[in-house]
């Protein structure tokens, strides 16, 4: 049972699985700083597998933080004072994924946490002292754990809850969001047979957990808490990586809504830090690109950094974005 987890971990988040899905390289995985000028992401515009990037909304900057040719880098997030980046690190092969940070100029790319399993998708509390990662536990199941922000005191916080008892024989858990007073974690949970998902919140105590989505037919990725913490952004698929769109919700599970129809993947939403926007991952063809959707303007817009698939795709990048 444990080798057959670890490698469903491996390719869910190696270069077969859970990355690209053409021949193109991707952009993704886009988190924005609290002050609203940066953008994190990972991408394989290097040739290589994943390096982590920032890129600066206001000058179009673009600077590669992080370049591994002997590893791959993914699901970056900043710290609350936007200092660093935290992120998984793993083998070329996905394997053996690691809980790093790197200082925003690139400097003390330093070690979190590393355990016998498979630690991924890590995201500070606001506060900056704790953090949440999904990781596995002895039977199997993949958990959501708390630790101090230093690599200590790690729990599983899903433990003993019934996102214990699922179907398929162990639990299929990803993707930690926190509210933004700190008390509550989001993420999705499923079955390994299925791979169909919902969306969750629980408290930090492992307390009171939620069930925000009951969609037997559909894949929920990604959720992310907006900074009043009154609705989850998310996306929502009808198979693994097949079409997506960005969906809203209630904290308390009341309501769902559909935030777009489009026919494109829109994957991973980050908010800005004053709610009148997502950031996301768009897959075009067969590359991926970051878009953002304002509320606004109820409109998509290509955020055109340089040097990567935008620029191939989308004509409208050399007059300043695409409006759709």
């Amino acid at each position: 049972m444990s080798w057959f987890i670890n490698s469903l971990v491996a390719l869910l988040f190696s270069g077969v699985g859970y990355a690209q899905i053409g021949a193109e390289p991707w952009d993704w995985n886009p988190s924005v700083s609290n002050d609203g000028r940066f953008i994190v992401f990972n991408s394989e515009r290097s040739g290589s597998d994943d390096d982590l990037y920032v890129f600066e909304l206001e000058t179009g900057a673009l600077v590669h933080l992080l370049r591994t040719p002997e590893r791959q880098e993914r699901f970056p997030t900043w710290s609350p004072d936007g200092e660093w980046v935290i992120y998984q690190s793993g083998d070329i092969d996905g394997a053996n994924w690691q809980i790093r940070k790197i200082r925003r100029d690139g400097t003390e790319d330093q070690m979190v946490y590393d355990s016998e399993y498979a630690d991924i998708g890590p995201t500070y509390s606001p506060d900056g002292v704790q953090i949440a990662f999904i990781s596995q536990i002895e039977n199997g199941q993949q958990h959501v754990h708390v630790m101090n922000a230093d690599g200590t005191n790690v729990r599983a916080i899903t433990v003993g809850t019934e996102l214990d008892d699922v179907p398929g024989g162990f639990g299929f858990t990803q993707m930690a969001s926190w509210s933004p007073d700190g008390s509550r974690v989001a993420f999705v949970h499923g079955d390994g047979e299925s791979l169909i998902t919902d969306i969750w919140t629980i408290a930090v105590d492992g307390t009171d957990p939620i069930r925000i989505t009951d969609t037997p037919d559909t894949v929920e990725m990604g959720p992310s808490f907006n900074p009043s913490g009154t609705l989850i952004a998310a996306s929502s698929g009808t198979g693994f990586y097949q079409q997506y769109i960005l969906t809203l919700h209630r904290p308390d599970g009341s309501a769902s809504f559909d935030l777009d129809a489009s026919a494109e993947f829109h994957v991973r939403p980050s908010w800005m830090p004053d709610g009148t926007g997502i950031v996301y991952h768009e897959i075009i063809r067969s590359g991926a690109v970051i878009a953002k959707f304002d509320f606004a303007a109820q409109s998509v817009e290509s955020l055109c950094i340089p040097g990567g698939w935008e620029a191939q795709v989308i004509a409208q990048c050399s007059e300043g974005g695409r409006t759709d």
